[in-house]
């Protein structure tokens, strides 16, 4: 297991270890030349600091309160079968839900033009009398929020809508955990739905606070949507800060962004240890079978809806948007060489943490290495948590550069999932196969591939597709480091989206929802169909 443990130290030191060594060199030297810059840069104003917080916690309540179905069909009996089909959203860029809302707003729609008659002070609906358009003026006047309002309303609710799966799992998890009759008990004993609901929230309160926690704290470092939202979070300050300042002067972004750090640091630490303290766990008492119930219709109705407003719908507003199969033949024709490159960085990211996966897994069938694996898990999931432009720019001051470079950067963005499923994969390992090995003396890495991929190469596999995916449309930690001459579809997209070029975005949208439905199915099938023995 030696060669396993080398394989996970050093990739992480690779991706994570050498570009940070960087930042904390330039932060101590930076800080140490100029400690005014340093202090100036470290006043975050605290109205951002809670903005920050604050929308990240309602994303983080919308999402949880979206994913009940779906968390409820997971849970069932049938939920590894529809978990890849409902888990789409998480593996389409966050931008691209709000996106294809949006186009609803655009002058000329019904809505867009509501909207710009009534903060222009006039009534809502064309076609209304003199008098009654008179006393709309008179009573409302100009709403000249309105726009600023809905475009906000469409990025927070597109945001839930992409962190639904992350809220399901956790719930789902729950679910699972709980007794069956409770649940029984609750719809036996009849009564309002709000008093229903309450006793819902109170069994799963803890399940409902960790399910708005997790979606909290990765909304905390995201910074495109918000971007594009126009919401001034930490994140995008600290962006500003990159983008207003040479390389020399990157360490003030650091300095600038310490509370989303702290947070990060925190969280990827107690979580990280906790991940593999649990898998162990589990792995060495074994989990029973959980007793799963049937949900009700309702729920599955609510969990298509969902999906639908994440994924359906968009798909149907690119594709009309786009004007059909001309614009998405010309798509290829414009953008296949962005296409192709990406897919090949995408096609190397997701190797690269399956691999991590494979020996995550290997290493925790033994007893002596597991302090490797929780530090590993710790360090990558505070990499994950960090936003991503940091993580491009800590890249990019590093000695990896090229193609190199723009694989490290994902690869630390994006670890923490084959670390993740690697755990995962371990506590699925029945305890009577991993005592046989022992008492073989079998513990090597051949002896476990032998024993123990044949049912855990799914898991594998779905890591690395779930991280090809997400690498692939990956724009916060390419828009520094991607090297030069090299063709990008995420830098393409984000220059579709701030000059307004609908109908290339629309196509563009189109091709990558797609794409996601055929990855997520495809990882997903390896994650139901490869593994031994399910976690309730």
């Amino acid at each position: 297991m030696l060669a396993s443990a080398a394989v996970l130290v050093g990739v992480l030191i690779w991706a994570i270890g050498v570009p940070g060594a960087g930042v904390v060199r330039d932060v101590v030297t930076g800080a140490a030349g100029d400690p005014d810059a340093a202090w100036q840069a470290a006043v975050v104003p605290g109205a951002v600091v809670v903005r920050t917080l604050g929308h990240a916690a309602l994303i983080g309540l919308l999402a949880t309160a979206l994913a009940w179905g779906p968390a409820r069909v997971i849970a069932g009996p049938r939920g590894r079968r529809w978990a890849p089909v409902l888990a789409t959203p998480m593996l389409l860029p966050m931008y691209l839900a709000p996106s294809a809302w949006g186009q609803w707003r655009d002058p000329g729609t019904p809505i867009g033009d509501a909207i710009a008659r009534m903060s222009g002070g006039d009534p809502p609906i064309h076609g209304l009398s003199r008098i009654m358009e008179l006393a709309w003026r008179a009573e409302v006047g100009e709403l000249r929020w309105v726009p600023v309002v809905t475009s906000k309303s469409i990025a927070l609710v597109g945001l839930s809508l992409w962190a639904v799966p992350i809220a399901a799992c956790v719930l789902a998890a729950g679910f699972a955990r709980q007794d069956r009759s409770l649940d029984d008990a609750r719809r036996l004993e009849g009564g309002r739905l709000v008093r229903r609901a309450s006793l819902a929230l109170g069994a799963h309160r803890w399940s409902v606070g960790a399910a708005v926690g997790a979606v909290a704290l990765i909304m905390v470092g995201s910074a495109v949507p918000m971007h594009l939202a126009q919401m001034d979070t930490v994140a995008i300050l600290a962006w500003r800060q990159l983008a207003e300042s040479g390389p020399d002067a990157w360490w003030r972004a650091w300095v600038a962004a310490w509370p989303t750090l702290m947070v990060a640091a925190v969280a990827g630490w107690v979580i990280g240890g906790h991940a593999v303290r649990a898998a162990v766990r589990v792995r060495e008492s074994g989990a029973p079978e959980a007793t799963r119930s049937t949900p009700a219709r309702g729920w599955a109705m609510i969990a298509g809806v969902v999906f639908c407003l994440a994924v359906a719908l968009p798909l149907a507003q690119f594709w009309h948007a786009s004007g059909g199969w001309g614009a998405i033949e010309a798509f290829f024709t414009i953008e296949g060489g962005a296409l192709g490159s990406s897919a090949i960085v995408a096609g190397l990211v997701g190797l690269v943490v399956a691999g991590l996966a494979l020996v995550t897994a290997a290493l925790l069938s033994g007893v002596r290495h597991r302090w490797i694996v929780s530090t590993a898990a710790r360090a990558a999931l505070i990499a994950g948590l960090v936003p991503g432009v940091l993580i491009g720019a800590a890249v990019a001051r590093s000695p990896i550069d090229g193609l190199a470079g723009l694989i490290a950067a994902h690869a630390a963005r994006f670890a923490f999932i084959g670390i993740g499923l690697g755990c995962w994969a371990a506590a699925g390992e029945p305890p009577e196969r991993r005592a046989l090995r022992r008492l073989d003396g079998q513990e090597t890495l051949g002896a476990w591939a032998r024993a123990c991929l044949p049912t855990q190469w799914g898991v594998i596999l779905g890591a690395g597709v779930a991280a090809a995916a997400l690498s692939l449309h990956e724009i916060e930690a390419s828009v520094i480091v991607q090297p030069p001459g090299v063709e990008s579809l995420s830098r393409d997209v984000l220059q579709m989206l701030h000059y307004a070029r609908t109908r290339e975005l629309a196509a563009a949208g189109a091709v990558i929802v797609s794409l996601g439905l055929v990855l997520a199915v495809l990882g997903g099938v390896g994650i139901a169909s490869g593994r031994g023995r399910r976690i309730s």
